[in-house]
């Protein structure tokens, strides 16, 4: 009965707002317009009958799982850089070997996508690199003080504009 109590006063701290606010911008920036540089040169194969398609998509798709994890990478680390935690220097270290070991599998994919193997579907590498970026982004900006949605609309929209 403590469980169920717990888990009810739990579902009432969150900020459901804030929750559905992060949830539109994941989908509508990270997943969508992060995914034009992918969807667009997809089309244009596409409607020019490319045989090459699937080979581009595939180096597509790993350009765009790198970036996202990188940079989601680089919001966590500096995250916790500025705070006195005890896990600071493990958390880089897994960090660190987590990106490295996610740019082998796809540096490995590139090199088997270059040599013909993929030609007809997506690797399994390719998968786990779109995961894992989706991941660390929801760790590193999920319940993140700094993350601020309206910095991306250029701050406060209720703020007069001033120059200087």
């Amino acid at each position: 009965m403590d469980f169920i109590i717990e888990v009810i006063n739990r579902l009432r701290r969150i900020n459901y707002v804030r929750l559905f606010t992060v949830i539109l911008y994941f989908v509508f920036a990270i997943v969508f317009l992060a995914a034009i540089g992918v969807i667009l040169p997809f089309i244009f194969d596409e409607v020019n009958s490319n045989n090459d398609k699937i080979k581009n998509l595939n180096q597509n798709l790993i350009t765009y799982f790198i970036a996202i994890l990188v940079t989601s990478s680089l919001d966590y680390i500096m995250k916790i850089i500025d705070k006195e935690v005890s896990y600071k220097k493990l958390a880089i270290l897994i960090t660190c070997i987590f990106n490295t070991t996610i740019l082998i599998l796809a540096s490995y994919a590139i090199y088997q996508n270059n040599n013909n193997k993929y030609c007809k579907d997506i690797p399994w590498q390719i998968y786990i690199g779109i995961a894992s970026a989706y991941l660390v982004w929801w760790t590193a900006n999920f319940n993140s003080s700094t993350f601020n949605i309206t910095s991306t609309l250029g701050g406060n929209p209720n703020k007069p504009l001033a120059n200087g």
